[in-house]
């Protein structure tokens, strides 16, 4: 008896350890969340910023070659906090989280936007990657 509540603590010690955490769609839940509080140290929990700006600076046309990472980061961060255009979007919208899509260490969850004024419906996506056993926000439409 005491060598089977030996293994079986064991087994939980190395469960424990191994557990895969939340998933793509509860980090989008709990990157919302943060953004609708517009608390900027959550945000950041949840969003890697530095992925993020990479991807949208690729985005940004020669023609505004003025645009420096950094003001693009900055730029992310006001819009999803204080008065920033996605955080006051998102607060005026019932935000329906659907299904996650995973492929390894890449998902895609996606979202329905429905504005609580017009009722007008916007579908849209977040994409996170799993590093060090962990979800991250990398970028959203």
């Amino acid at each position: 008896m005491g060598k089977n509540l030996i293994v079986c603590s064991f087994l939980a010690v190395i469960l424990g350890d191994c557990s895969p955490g939340p998933s793509p769609r509860e980090v989008t839940f709990e990157f919302i969340y943060a953004v609708l509080d517009g608390d900027s140290t959550a945000v950041l929990h949840y969003l890697d910023l530095e992925r993020m700006v990479e991807k949208r600076m690729q985005e940004v046309p020669p023609t505004d070659s003025a645009l420096t990472p950094a003001d693009l980061r900055t730029k992310i961060l006001q819009n999803l906090t204080g008065d920033g255009l996605t955080r006051a979007h998102w607060q005026n919208q019932r935000i329906v989280v659907n299904k996650e899509i995973i492929e390894e260490d890449s998902a895609a969850v996606e979202m329905t936007f429905i504005d609580q004024t017009t009722g007008r419906i916007e579908y849209s996506m977040v994409y996170l990657y799993r590093k060090d056993n962990r979800w991250w926000v990398y970028f959203y439409l």
